[in-house]
């Protein structure tokens, strides 16, 4: 998984720089406790990736067209 950057607000042009460097920018609220941000993480790695996790998870193992090409094999019904 890519390293994760916490952060209350960031900018677009950072936020690619970050994804250029594989870290993951996460938005937080003010005050936020680490702990309670893991805690979270934990629970959404659980209960299945959000859309973040899961562009974040596309993007370190990268994308296989393969699986379009597979689905289309099977046949749609």
């Amino acid at each position: 998984m890519s390293n994760r950057f916490y952060s209350q607000a960031i900018g677009a042009s950072a936020i690619r720089q970050l994804l250029a460097r594989n870290i993951q920018p996460v938005k937080v609220t003010e005050g936020a406790e680490i702990a309670d941000s893991l805690a979270a993480l934990q629970e959404e790695l659980k209960a299945g990736p959000s859309s973040w996790l899961a562009k974040a998870i596309q993007r370190q193992h990268g994308w296989d067209k393969r699986k379009f090409d597979d689905m289309e094999a099977e046949g749609w019904q």
